[in-house]
């Protein structure tokens, strides 16, 4: 990406593009929230991504995420037979619909990686999470972030919208 440590330890952006995913091979690392941000950032991406990850996301159970994903346009299909693991193939359309109920059984990474990608997908969306109990641990975690960044969103009960313009911050 675009992010890099200065002398300071300090995170900054360097100008440019950001990620492409399209027939690309991400690694995701260990932690489920790294899998979910990455394959949220990627659904703004037409075409195919596989992830790969270490152990620890070869052997946790992802396949809720899979039920996840046809709310934005997406698939997801995991690439060991009987496995709910990494790796997987997601097939992104980047056709989003101006609002999607999220499901109950989302896992709160998931919730908050859609919170935070959400901003770069460049749509105006809403998403709602009134179903899923995770979704009020997910606002606290996602929102202060969106807030600081500078995001402009709308929060009406229990649901969020964007208005589809990139974030400057």
């Amino acid at each position: 990406g675009r992010l890099a440590w200065d002398a300071q330890g300090l995170i900054t952006g360097r100008a440019g593009d950001g990620l492409r995913f399209a027939d690309k091979v991400v690694y995701a690392g260990e932690d489920p929230l790294h899998f979910y941000l990455l394959s949220a950032l990627a659904l703004a991406s037409p075409g195919k991504v596989k992830f790969t990850g270490g152990s620890g996301l070869k052997l946790a159970d992802l396949s809720v995420w899979r039920n996840t994903l046809p709310a934005f346009g997406a698939r997801q299909a995991h690439l060991v037979p009987k496995s709910n693991g990494l790796p997987v193939h997601i097939e992104c359309s980047a056709m989003f619909p101006d609002s999607v109920d999220l499901p109950a059984a989302t896992p709160q990474d998931g919730l908050v990686a859609l919170l935070l990608a959400a901003p770069f997908w460049e749509t105006p969306i809403k998403l709602n999470g009134a179903a899923n109990p995770a979704w009020a641990t997910a606002l606290a975690e996602a929102l202060p972030v969106l807030k600081s960044c500078g995001v402009i969103f709308s929060q009406t009960g229990d649901v969020i919208q964007f208005d589809g313009k990139k974030p400057t911050g």
